[in-house]
This record gives C-alpha cells, structure tokens and sequence, in this order.
C-alpha cells in the first residue's frame, strides 16, 4: 500500500523534494491513473507543478525508450489490464448474487476506464512531447549564445552571481524576441537539451547558472566573464557603500543599531532609500 507524502503547496524545492514528489506522481499517474488535479489535491501541490512533473516523465519515457519501447510498454499496460479484466469475467461467471455481480461489473467498468483514460492521455502527451522534441531542433544555436550573453550582460546591473530562474529567463527572452510564451518555452527547452540542465543551481531546482552555462557552450571567454563579475563587484562595493551611508544616517537620529527597536528596523528597511539600493 503506498503512503501519500504531502508536499508544500509552493516551491522552492531541493532537488531530493523534487524527486521524491516526481517519483510519487509517476506511481500516481501511470499506475494509479489518477488525473493532474486529483493529484494535486492528494499531494497538496500547485497542479502546474503536477502537469510538468507528468510532462517530465513523458518526455523521459520518450527519451530514454524511444517511440518503439514506449509502445512495448503501453501494451505491457494494456497486457495487465485485461489479464485482470479476465479474472473478473471468470468471478462474473461464477457469482449469482446480484450485488456481488454489481460490484465485479463496477471493477470491470473501472478498467476499462483506466484503459481508456490510458490511451487518450498516452497518445496526446507523446504527439505533443514528439512535435516540441522536432520544433525545438530547429532552434539554431546562434540564436541561443545571443540570448545567453544577453543574459550575461544584463546581470551586470545585478549584485551577486549569473543565477536566472526559469521564470525569469522566460521573461527576458519575450522581451528580447518580441515573443509569445510557446516561442520562448521552445528556446528554454532547447537550452536544457544543450546542456542548461548540467547548470541548474544545488538546492534550487530550476535556476540556472547561465555564466556556467555560456562558459560550457564557449558563448563567452573566461576574460569576458571575469570583466563581467568585476563589473558586478565594482557595483556591489557600490551598494555596500549606499547601504553604509543610509546606515549611518539612521544611527545618527537613532542611536547604535544594536539598540533599534523592531519598528525602527522596518523603518530602515521599508525606506525608499533602502528600496533604491537594493532592487534599482
């Protein structure tokens, strides 16, 4: 009997949380039968990560097996359902109680569903997963290494590291390309067959490292990221300078910081000055 694990509703994951949901939505899905949003409820999660943990393991199957095994395995499903379909005819057979014929009746019903339910989900989400794999080939790597050293130069105006998350990288490629977000989903996705994926950040499933990622691919020299993370500490020495300044300023009207009591502390912190420095 397997035991459902609730998840928390919202990310971040680590990447071992990702993968133990990821393993309870396969065993859900595909041998439970259960849909995305009775997943979701049994798990607790958002029901779009559900539909991209069930896109994940379709893309996989894909992957790994390929069209001709994946279809070896489809009917090693099919196999099971009907050997079990069979044993309930024989208990039809062999029952006369009306209510025991109703609930064999009512199982036999329920595989049939599942098989069903089975085909249609397989057939949608292969065809859908082969024509993204085909459409995201033709993406050419050019228009990637431009999108990543984009990406590169625009950190620049940012504090610490080349971290971008999936969201974010989404949004800058709209904003770039002056596209729609089936457009940059493909960009995304051919990035990850690229290798984007060996990139992803320890702890933080789905954000990237996208100076390691421009490195790999040769999009940008070792000089040029070096100029690009001294540029970025020049600003951070610039921001620790601000922050300093603005500091000294509240202990002038408030005394030591070690003595600011909680609503002096959300003063400094929800001025404009500080809001300035640090998101501008």
């Amino acid at each position: 009997m397997s035991v459902i694990t609730k998840y928390r509703k919202g990310g971040p994951y680590t990447k071992k949380e990702q993968e133990d949901r990821r393993k309870e939505v396969f065993h859900l899905h595909f041998e439970k039968g259960h849909s995305a949003v009775k997943i979701s409820d049994l798990l607790d999660v958002n029901r779009n990560t559900i539909n991209d943990d069930i896109k994940f393991w379709y893309s996989q199957m894909i992957d790994e097996l390929g069209n001709d095994n994946l279809k070896t395995w489809v009917m090693k499903q099919f196999t099971r359902f009907e050997i079990q379909r069979n044993r309930l005819l024989e208990n039809l057979e062999n029952h006369e109680g009306l209510s025991e014929k109703l609930a064999i009746e009512k199982l036999l019903f329920n595989i049939d569903s599942k098989s069903a339910q089975l085909m249609t989900t397989i057939i949608t989400n292969v065809e859908t997963t082969t024509l993204l794999n085909q459409q995201t080939k033709t993406i050419g790597e050019n228009e990637i290494k431009k999108i990543v050293r984009e990406l590169i130069k625009k950190s620049e105006k940012k504090v610490g590291v080349i971290h971008y998350e999936e969201n974010e990288i989404l949004y800058e490629m709209i904003k770039m390309k002056k596209c729609d977000c089936d457009e940059a989903e493909l960009i995304l996705r051919r990035m990850k067959d690229l290798g984007l994926k060996l990139c992803e950040v320890d702890h933080f499933p789905g954000t990237y490292d996208i100076g390691e990622f421009g490195l790999m691919r040769q999009y940008i020299s070792n000089d040029e990221l070096s100029l690009v993370y001294k540029r970025k500490e020049k600003l951070e020495d610039e921001h620790q300078r601000l922050l300093d300044e603005l500091k000294k300023k509240f202990i002038q009207k408030y005394g030591p910081e070690s003595n600011w009591s909680e609503e002096i502390r959300e003063k400094f912190y929800d001025s404009d000055e500080w809001q300035q420095i640090v998101f501008n």
